[in-house]
């Protein structure tokens, strides 16, 4: 049989890069808290919030003790509560003679469909985010988008890894507006959906996966991805776990002797949640400082 000749982390391993390449959004947001998943102890990431501190503001010639504070962080919890699995079967003449690659013919459909999900749940997370207040208008669209920019500057959003997503008819009324044919908006780079474009400091894309009248601006760490692999079931014989791009998954395969065929299948554990901006807000005169929280993320229900 033609795949008998990969060994279990060979074709991980390329499942892991089938994987990587089928995902666009999801490439947009944060996925460097998967790491802190650890089997057997939950499903649960948990990500720190910064503390909020006022430094002193003092006489150089003071005597006076130094003002003492508590450094305490908080955390957001992203629980990964999804297996993300696709479990094919395959039979003993599919194995021997029509699956002649076996990464083309199966591994790659596996990973389509695992992919398909994990993009499903990233942009599902950032769908939850709220209505912005700035006015688009998609026959002179640079305003709004200026605008989007500004309302999320003013929640302290950093201004370097700035997202904007949008559907169908909104992406072709940017086309149609001419703002992406200036050369400093020509792409940046390709993912599975489509390229990326630059425009007002934001990565544009096209996604199918939102309305056609939808667009959604955000940051990087807007979103938090968490995906994981599942542990490999004792007496796997033929298993492995891989990691690409920080995509994690557990490839397996294994024989049905009472149906006389072979099993392929990928999983991954995963979770997305859409985590709120914490700005640290400062009162000089009181002396305090405290943590508030703000949208990180902002949609647009554009008219067309």
């Amino acid at each position: 049989m033609a795949n008998d000749l990969y060994t279990p982390a060979q074709v991980a391993s390329v499942a892991a890069k089938l994987l990587s390449d089928n995902i666009a959004v999801a490439k947009m947001v944060n996925r460097d808290f998967s790491s802190d998943f650890v089997p057997g102890v939950g499903t649960v990431v948990n990500v720190r919030i910064p503390a909020a501190l006022l430094a002193d503001l003092r006489s150089a010639d003071s005597t006076q003790p130094v003002n003492l504070q508590d450094l305490t962080e908080a955390f957001y919890p992203v629980t990964m509560d999804r297996l993300v699995v696709s479990a094919v079967a395959l039979t003993e003449g599919d194995m021997s003679l029509r699956i002649e690659d076996f990464a083309s013919r199966v591994l790659a459909h596996q990973m389509d469909a695992v992919a398909d999900q994990i993009e499903n749940l990233t942009v599902n997370a950032l769908k939850s985010a709220p209505l912005a207040q700035t006015a688009f208008d998609i026959a002179n669209p640079l305003p709004g988008i200026t605008g989007l920019r500004k309302e999320l500057r003013e929640s302290k959003i950093p201004a370097t890894g700035l997202k904007l997503i949008c559907g169908t008819d909104v992406y072709a009324g940017l086309l149609d507006s001419g703002v992406l044919d200036s050369p400093v908006n020509q792409p940046t780079e390709s993912l599975a959906d489509g390229v990326v474009m630059r425009l007002r400091g934001f990565d544009v894309i096209e996604s199918t996966r939102l309305d056609s009248t939808d667009l959604i601006v955000f940051h990087r760490d807007s979103v938090v991805l968490a995906t994981r692999a599942p542990q490999i079931p004792q007496g796997a014989a033929f298993a492995a776990t891989v990691e690409d791009e920080g995509f994690a998954m557990r490839y397996l395969r294994d024989y049905d002797s009472y149906r006389m065929r072979d099993r392929s299948s990928v999983a991954a554990l995963a979770g997305a949640a859409l985590i709120p901006a914490r700005v640290v807000e400062r009162d000089y005169d009181a002396a305090t400082a405290s943590v508030v929280e703000k949208p990180s993320a902002l949609r647009v229900e554009v008219a067309i």
